[in-house]
């Protein structure tokens, strides 16, 4: 659809398209309410710890249906971020990632991971991407996890950002070749 939502402090949905923006609308009497927002094809997903639920909404022409529950057995309590890659991630706090997959919990295990990763705020990766990245704003660097098929991973890299201050979020290039820094102040452009 080529929109980019926003989800705002009072639990409204924002929407950017065409050069505007608008407050977005559900067939419900109002949004659920979360701590991250996300996409996947016409699907818009809100994490919702203290309901231990991720919210499910589908993308009408001209606004969203009402809201479906996908989390049918993980625990999410103290979620702080997830990525979607046909499968999702949900970054706790302390660092633990559970991935979830049709609904379900599965089995994800990192390897090889011999950094603390207890301080990361945000998770990231998309289908096109073959890595999963963490932000970690306290030691100010990005943990790089390759992904694996089979409900495994490996930890590949970390990339310093010593010199920003203030990093809010993260995103990454479908080629893997760009990494884009969220700060208080600006926005930065870097090869990973």
């Amino acid at each position: 659809y080529n929109i980019l939502a926003f989800l705002t402090k009072s639990g409204r949905i924002l929407e950017y398209e065409k050069d505007q923006i608008k407050f977005a609308n559900t067939a419900d009497q109002k949004w659920k309410s979360g701590v991250d927002i996300t996409s996947y094809g016409r699907y818009l997903y809100i994490l919702n710890p203290d309901d231990n639920q991720i919210y499910k909404y589908a993308r009408l022409r001209s606004n969203y249906s009402s809201v479906s529950n996908y989390n049918t057995d993980a625990n999410l309590k103290d979620a702080i971020s997830f990525a979607i890659d046909g499968s999702i991630y949900v970054l706790k706090k302390g660092g633990a990632i559970v991935k979830i997959y049709k609904s379900k919990k599965q089995t994800f295990i990192i390897e090889d991971l011999t950094i603390s990763i207890a301080d990361a705020t945000q998770i990231y990766t998309s289908p096109q991407l073959n890595y999963i990245y963490l932000l970690d704003t306290k030691n100010k660097r990005i943990v790089v996890i390759e992904k694996d098929k089979k409900g495994t991973a490996r930890y590949y890299k970390q990339i310093i950002l010593s010199d920003l201050n203030d990093i809010k979020k993260i995103y990454v290039g479908n080629d893997e070749k760009k990494l884009y820094i969220l700060t208080e102040q600006a926005i930065y452009q870097t090869d990973t």
